[in-house]
């Protein structure tokens, strides 16, 4: 599909750009049936930009179609193995701490905060797993902005965009719940 080619380097950075271009929607509603959190197309199509960009600028793509869809089914499988190997799960604190001080809680509160875990990852489990990651690095484990980005491989100013739009979204998600009669 690649090939060395004598023509300049601006002239194949020109052509991927062209058809990243031309098709990008395509490319969004692949992404978007094929992830597991079909919320993060747009952020999936970005990151197979960046993938071209790292193209050799001596090569010249003969099926750029073909080949942004190849980068789009490596981009997607990649983040869906990110995704299922980075879920959020229960390892609860209550039950650790009941575990080391047994008369400082009772079995119902140990219920009660295993309850509120539960609930805390049914709200996060539908955002995009880079917001969920940072939201629990940040308020659970009290990380700076700077060792999320480190964690996350990132930089402060995305780690904070996470953490904005994660939060809305928690917000938001919560008051659907209220607005349906659901316990928060």
């Amino acid at each position: 599909m690649r090939q060395s080619h004598p023509k300049p380097s601006s002239y194949a950075r020109q052509r991927l750009d062209a058809a990243f271009a031309e098709y990008r929607p395509g490319l969004q509603r692949f992404l978007q049936s094929r992830s597991q959190v079909p919320q993060t197309a747009a952020d999936l199509a970005q990151e197979v930009y960046l993938r071209i960009l790292r193209f050799p600028p001596h090569e010249v793509v003969e099926q750029p179609q073909a080949y942004l869809y190849r980068i789009a089914a490596n981009v997607v499988h990649d983040f869906n193995l990110r995704a299922r190997s980075s879920l959020v799960t229960c390892d609860s604190r209550a039950v650790e701490d009941f575990a080391k001080h047994p008369a400082d809680l009772s079995r119902d509160e140990v219920v009660d905060r295993i309850a509120d875990q539960q609930e805390l990852e049914r709200l996060l489990a539908p955002l995009p797993p880079a917001w969920r990651a940072a939201l629990v690095l940040r308020h659970r484990e009290g990380f700076s902005y700077e060792e999320i980005a480190q964690r996350l491989q990132t930089t402060v100013e995305a780690v904070k965009k996470y953490l904005v739009r994660g939060q809305a979204r928690l917000k938001y998600l919560r008051q659907e719940r209220l607005r349906q009669g659901s316990p928060p």
